[in-house]
């Protein structure tokens, strides 16, 4: 699985996959069950830990010129995804209810 962005069925819908940098820890309000943080730290480790963002285009025109101008921005998010064979698809299915569109 490589980092990227990947185009959906929704053409106003985009995944970017990026590393997740933050190393995995313990957190006391809401504990792995045993053995949970080892597999994460191990995949954080091989470098098999994203983050996975939904990105929702945004169109705007100019009503004078007719130049039409476009951006992507943020609109949700999951971050420390391990495990996963194609993370975008599975993520963006599993969380978001996406369709990665596969070249």
């Amino acid at each position: 699985m490589s980092t990227g962005i990947y185009f959906t069925t929704d053409p106003n819908k985009r995944i970017r996959v990026e590393h997740d940098h933050e190393i995995p820890t313990e957190n006391p309000s809401f504990p792995y069950a045993p053995g949970v943080l080892d597999d994460l730290i191990k995949c954080y480790e091989e470098g098999n830990y994203y983050g996975v963002i939904v990105e929702e285009r945004e169109v705007w025109e100019n009503k004078t010129t007719g130049e039409i101008r476009e951006d992507w921005s943020e609109t949700d998010s999951i971050w420390s995804c391990a495990g996963y064979e194609d993370v975008a698809v599975e993520v963006a299915k599993e969380h978001f209810g996406l369709t990665v569109v596969k070249d």
